[in-house]
């Protein structure tokens, strides 16, 4: 017991220590798989994704635990033959340490997605899924206080094709 008492004081020291980022949002453009809609034709979800994230931990040399909430405006920007409808995520992610000369970033976690229909085009669905996804840091002039912003490309694992799908869009750490 003793043994174990002396790390885990030091952890917990190093994680009281922790870099807290306070949160990030993120603005991307997401789309879903393609999936059968209520009529029978083929569609799927494509539009605006934004999203909010709270660093809950960070440990040097072991990266950052980061939970957040999402959503998926799919048919606002088009109007036809787009399916309309939204996808909410929540979601629990691990960012690792930034590796090589750009910082290039890896993430990868678990989320809960409901894809809601607007216009009763598809079936609302639920379910959890896998994420994975890469981040590349975008240069910037190195003031303090300046939010960090980074690409990321995230792929998204669901339950069901309504909740499957890619985004690529700029995360802003605050």
């Amino acid at each position: 017991m003793k043994r174990l008492l002396v790390p885990g004081l030091l952890l917990a020291a190093g994680a009281a220590q922790a870099d807290v980022t306070p949160f990030s949002i993120s603005v991307n453009y997401a789309w879903s798989n393609s999936f059968t809609k209520l009529n029978g034709s083929s569609g799927r979800l494509e539009g605006i994704e934004l999203g909010v994230s709270q660093s809950v931990a960070k440990l040097p040399f072991l990266g950052e635990a980061r939970v957040g909430v999402s959503a998926l405006l799919g048919g606002v920007l088009r109007k036809g033959g787009d399916t309309d409808g939204t996808i909410y995520r929540v979601f629990a992610w691990y960012k690792t340490p930034m590796a090589g000369p750009s910082g290039v970033y890896g993430l990868g976690g678990f989320s809960y997605a409901s894809a809601q229909s607007r216009g009763g085009a598809l079936n609302n669905v639920s379910g959890f899924g896998a994420d994975f996804g890469v981040g590349f840091p975008l240069k910037t002039a190195s003031v303090p206080g300046v939010p960090t912003p980074a690409l990321e490309v995230m792929w998204h694992q669901g339950s069901h094709a309504q909740t499957r799908g890619f985004s690529v869009g700029i995360n802003i750490k605050f």
